[in-house]
């Protein structure tokens, strides 16, 4: 049986969240305290700064601060050169009779008034 590639780590998350920040923020409504989607937004801010990011990760020993300030390659932002080349990028497909084009083992549809035609 192939394991799925992110085991679990998403849905880990929100559980984390429905238990640790969930109970908190209904609390604060309950008394007045957030009333807006602003300051329910700002809240969540503030757990994930003062709690979240500075609690240690059971698996890995480390805070996910310390792990993101250790990461052996840093971050690095694409040039805008760079990024016009990504969203520039051209494929020629022929449509098939029911409307759909596969690029990279996907399948997209399109107008059915395209069908045997380049695109």
């Amino acid at each position: 049986m192939r394991r799925p590639q992110g085991r679990g780590k998403i849905e880990r998350w929100f559980r984390f969240v429905d238990t640790s920040f969930k109970p908190e923020a209904y609390a604060q409504i309950e008394q007045g305290r957030l009333t807006t989607l602003a300051e329910l937004n700002a809240a969540l801010a503030a757990w994930l700064d003062g709690y979240y990011h500075t609690r240690e990760h059971g698996s890995t020993k480390q805070s996910p601060r310390d792990r993101l300030a250790a990461r052996a390659r840093p971050m690095r932002r694409k040039t805008l050169a760079e990024l016009t080349e990504i969203f520039l990028w051209e494929e020629t497909r022929t449509v098939d009779k029911t409307g759909c084009i596969r690029l990279d083992g996907n399948t997209y549809e399109v107008d059915l008034e395209l069908c045997k035609k380049r695109v």
